[in-house]
């Protein structure tokens, strides 16, 4: 929605940016407050990270109505390297080290992304919940599915495992969700052209974007695992890597994908599809785990991700192409 706003051209992209942020995080922290029910990890600590998220989010439509994608993509890596300097300089592996460890980096990757956008500064913003609530309430619902559809495997980990057993996870899956967000964040610049192309033109290079994914999983999983036994001193079996490599091969494609479905207007079916693939996860996870350890949430994340993939496939398959007569609008 801010997107769509933003390319209006009619109201300046600060204030606007400043009223969609002031808007939200009240409600948000709101929503975030059930965290604090989870004993592994102070409640402070779990609201901060969800706030330092949504505010890094929430900065990212800049980045495309400013097309500072390189300086972007410098704010991400000094983020993650933020991240990974705790983690290295303690030494230990705590689900609310870790968990703390990724709020300073949000923090980091806003930080930098506020100033290569152009340090948007408060200087007229309004109280508008009608309009970043009422008609955002699909995007926001969507936001929510996609939060479950890649996170809900932690929580559900929470209640099945004991501390050092979730700290591992935490951290391995960590990694494999940061090389889940690399297609997205390579894709941004390329995005206008791409929504130029027809829906059979758009899945062939789908399609070709996920066997490329697929090909560059291997060395990335490589690269996981030399990161995990140098830094951590975790050594993941075979079941593990694989869970995690498949669980990012997906997102090579559907970041094509996704762009389109909500150009359609079809903001309510992918919030289904981001609640099913959410409940896919948490079935896997409650199944898998009991007899496979963490990799089954890696094989839950891996099957959620696969049928958000499948999902924006099988309805652009159904969908007569944009020069057909009887095309829908």
């Amino acid at each position: 929605l801010l997107l769509r706003d933003l390319s209006d051209g009619r109201t300046d992209a600060s204030a606007l940016w400043w009223t969609n942020l002031c808007t939200r995080v009240p409600f948000l922290a709101i929503l975030l407050m059930p965290l604090v029910l989870f004993p592994e990890v102070p409640g402070a600590i779990l609201l901060g990270w969800g706030l330092m998220a949504a505010l890094s989010a929430s900065l990212e439509p800049l980045v495309v109505h400013t097309k500072r994608f390189h300086q972007a993509l410098l704010a991400d890596l000094a983020g993650l390297l933020a991240q990974l300097a705790i983690l290295v300089a303690t030494g230990t592996i705590d689900p609310a080290l870790v968990v703390a460890s990724f709020a300073i980096g949000q923090l980091v990757r806003a930080v930098g992304i506020w100033i290569a956008v152009g340090r948007p500064g408060p200087m007229s913003w309004r109280w508008a919940p009608h309009h970043h609530l009422a008609e955002a309430f699909p995007f926001v619902l969507i936001g929510l599915g996609g939060l479950l559809a890649t996170r809900a495997d932690l929580y559900t980990m929470a209640w099945l495992v004991d501390d050092d057993a979730l700290g591992s996870y935490q951290v391995i899956a960590g990694l494999f969700l940061q090389l889940q967000v690399l297609p997205g964040l390579l894709v941004k610049p390329h995005l206008p052209a791409l929504m130029r192309l027809n829906e059979r033109s758009l899945m062939d290079h789908a399609a070709r974007r996920l066997l490329l994914g697929g090909l560059l999983t291997l060395p990335a999983t490589l690269l996981v695992l030399v990161v995990l036994r140098a830094f951590f001193q975790v050594v993941p079996d075979t079941g593990v890597l694989l869970a995690g490599a498949l669980s990012v091969v997906p997102a090579s494609a559907y970041v094509v994908l996704l762009p389109r479905v909500l150009g359609l207007g079809q903001e309510r079916r992918l919030m289904a599809l981001s609640f099913l693939a959410a409940g896919i996860l948490v079935v896997i996870t409650l199944v898998l785990v009991p007899f496979l350890g963490i990799a089954g949430g890696l094989w839950g994340t891996a099957c959620a991700q696969w049928t958000i993939l499948a999902g924006a496939w099988r309805f652009l398959m159904k969908r007569p192409p944009l020069w057909s007569a009887d095309r829908q609008p």
